[in-house]
């Protein structure tokens, strides 16, 4: 059985076996061969064909390890999400020339950067995606001879905004990274944040870009299709510039086509708890689907590219009236960042906030108002009436960004105010956020001082004004300066 599947090719419909030669389906990915023989001979290496001499039988090794189903579920899954077949609509190229085999060979490393929400993070599974990206792509790049490590710089409960200031704090995630993985699936709906976030990849860096497109839906008792995906605007817009330098997984269509009646790619196979954050399993898939297209990257490389010395960073759209006032940020607050996995370069980049507030108030705390993850450190208050967070603005600054947690949630509401002390201005902000319910995500306002011209010894304090209910929490991550 083995031997018909490496030997048929894919389709909408279902899987042709036994063909005498391998076909090509049409298909929207260049670089990518759309055949079975291919996808099947990748899950032999990765181990998940049992008894891969006889046997047509996949297994998990994880969340169901008892459980058994037919290949054909993950050679289609792989194939479609990758962008092979008529609704496929992932896309799988390398047009940059500093991933090649060749070069990585020397270099000794894959080195790949992750970036994207709680998902990402490996919310309601054993390990992230990433974790197990590691696992399968060591084994199936064993004989280029090339190991494998990534950089997990997701931020649950934020979308790719927070993520391009931390580079302006001065993370520089981009240094040794070959390839960057993004997905911000539930945490941002702008496409004008998705258009200046792609941008901020294309230029800022030289690495591969590979746009991970999840879903997450759900399956009434009854067994029908009524599922629910992630929005649209996580895909590439059509009019980036650099849109060739993009390529993507996506997972709408093998969702569509297979999985909402096919156990274990269900919810209750994949989203037992409910809501967006999958199991282990559906990390395991993500990596699978990852690791076989960036297996074909390498495959089809017959005579891999020279290698390139890395060109200096072009400036970015997003960031480039930074780049052009010669503009710093000074930054303060951990929140979300697991500081001890980062590179030790940088793990000081980002000041803690207990520096910018060193002494607060009763009914002030610095720490993890909620304990299911502790990373997420910052400066929380639930009543008012007490005394005001006050903090200094160092010289030279001409804005103050405050990041704090948005509610949509009418019961998790608060309100607060920031005063410029010697000033006696006040500006009046509140956590509501429009959208899902229960939805809770990383927010910004940013203070022009003294309309743009150049502060010196000057205070601000926060204070909160409103608590919607006894269960409200006002949470300040992040405190950003902008300086000359």
């Amino acid at each position: 059985m083995i031997f018909a599947l490496l030997h048929g090719t894919i389709g909408l419909t279902g899987i042709t076996l036994a063909r005498p030669v391998q076909e090509v389906v049409t298909y929207k990915a260049p670089n990518l061969t759309c055949s079975k023989r291919q996808a099947g001979l990748f899950l032999m290496q990765t181990d998940y064909i049992r008894n891969n001499a006889t046997s047509n039988i996949c297994s998990l090794r994880y969340e169901y390890p008892q459980h058994s189903f037919d290949c054909e579920i993950l050679v289609k899954s792989l194939l479609l999400s990758c962008g092979c077949g008529n609704k496929g609509a992932g896309t799988i190229k390398n047009t940059t020339p500093y991933l090649s085999l060749r070069r990585l060979k020397a270099k000794g490393y894959l080195d790949i950067g992750v970036f994207g929400g709680s998902i990402s993070r490996g919310h309601g599974s054993k390990k992230s995606y990433g974790s197990y990206l590691v696992e399968l792509l060591t084994q199936v790049l064993e004989p280029f001879k090339v190991r494998v490590r990534v950089y997990n710089y997701a931020v649950p409960a934020s979308g790719p905004t927070l993520v391009q200031r931390l580079i302006l704090c001065g993370l520089k995630p981009f240094d040794n990274v070959d390839m960057a993985i993004s997905e911000f699936s539930i945490n941002e709906q702008s496409t004008e944040v998705f258009q200046k976030w792609y941008e901020f990849l294309m230029n800022a860096s030289d690495v591969s870009v590979i746009v991970l497109n999840l879903f997450s839906f759900h399956i009434p008792p009854n067994g029908t299709r009524d599922h629910k995906y992630a929005p649209a605007v996580t895909m590439v817009p059509k009019n980036l510039s650099n849109i060739d330098k993009i390529s993507i997984v996506d997972f709408r269509a093998p969702g569509m086509e297979m999985w909402p009646n096919t156990f274990p790619y269900t919810k209750r196979g994949m989203f037992p708890g409910g809501g967006s954050h999958g199991n282990t399993l559906y990390h395991e898939l993500i990596a699978l689907s990852l690791g076989y297209g960036i297996h074909q990257l390498f495959s089809t490389q017959e005579r891999p590219s020279l290698a390139h010395p890395r060109k200096q960073p072009a400036p970015s759209p997003a960031v480039g009236n930074h780049k052009q006032t010669k503009a710093k940020l000074e930054c303060y607050g951990t929140w979300g960042i697991q500081v001890a996995k980062l590179p030790k370069s940088a793990r000081r980049i980002i000041k803690s906030l207990t520096e910018l507030f060193p002494d607060i108030g009763p009914g002030w705390h610095i720490g993890t108002p909620f304990a299911h993850d502790p990373s997420k450190i910052s400066l929380y208050v639930n009543t008012t009436g007490v005394g005001d967070a006050v903090f200094r603005v160092p010289d030279e600054t001409i804005s103050v960004t405050v990041w704090y947690v948005g509610h949509t949630s009418d019961e998790e509401v608060s309100s607060f105010e920031i005063q410029e002390n010697n000033l006696n201005s006040v500006h009046n902000f509140s956590t509501k956020l429009h959208g899902e319910s229960n939805l809770r995500i990383a927010s910004f306002v940013t203070i022009q001082l003294l309309n743009g011209t150049v502060a010196t010894a000057r205070s601000m304090k926060i204070k909160p004004t409103y608590f919607a209910t006894p269960q409200s929490t006002l949470e300040i991550i992040r405190v950003e300066f902008e300086r000359r």
